[in-house]
């Protein structure tokens, strides 16, 4: 039963950037939390080809823009990013299957400012989600928003923190989810993933 469930949160993985790996789409704002296996698109930035990994020190490039993460104890780089959603740069694992953590990076040309881009990628999630709650937060010197909230994916109930933060060069989607029944072990270690990243 806990394989089934592991496997529908690698699935659906959770947001949807808004830039894809195929050909361009219109930008959708109406995209859920719910619906992120496939993506809407302005720009090519986040593809597969534009990351590049250098192994479990948890080091990371997408476009022209370089970031670090802290891996905890019992985490390890996920190697198929794109299973968890395909606007994708990086992921981790928990070494149980119990919870996750991923990032989403776009290039802040594509946007007209941060606030239309927190809109674009957590904009529904008031009609989803359960719990939401929000704090401004600065991780590493970059400014952004931490959303936590409880969403219930294909049956399985899950838990999020979610940062949205701004580099220099992009939109970061910061995101750690576990099974709701994992959420108060899982959280601080996912909270620690989230304060370590930064850019290099």
């Amino acid at each position: 039963m806990k394989k089934w469930m592991i496997t529908s949160v690698v699935l659906v993985g959770l947001l949807a950037g808004c830039g894809s790996k195929e050909e361009p789409k219109e930008s959708t704002a109406s995209s859920t939390a719910v619906e992120t296996a496939s993506s809407s698109s302005v720009t090519e930035e986040s593809t597969s080809t534009s990351v590049s990994t250098s192994g479990e020190n948890g080091e990371f490039s997408v476009g022209d823009a370089s970031y670090s993460i802290e891996i905890p104890a019992h985490w390890a780089n996920y190697e198929d990013v794109a299973s968890l959603n395909p606007d994708a740069s990086y992921a981790l694992e928990k070494d149980d299957l119990s919870a996750y953590y991923m990032v989403i990076a776009e290039n802040k040309v594509d946007f007209s400012n941060f606030n239309t881009y927190v809109d674009l990628v957590t904009g529904s999630l008031e009609e989803e989600a359960t719990n939401v709650k929000e704090e401004d937060v600065t991780v590493n010197g970059m400014k952004g928003v931490r959303k936590t909230f409880d969403l219930n994916v294909q049956g399985v109930n899950l838990s999020y923190i979610f940062d949205v933060v701004e580099s220099e060069t992009q939109f970061v989607q910061s995101v750690g989810w576990s099974l709701k029944s994992e959420a108060e072990v899982a959280k601080p270690e996912i909270e620690s993933i989230l304060n370590s990243f930064q850019q290099k």
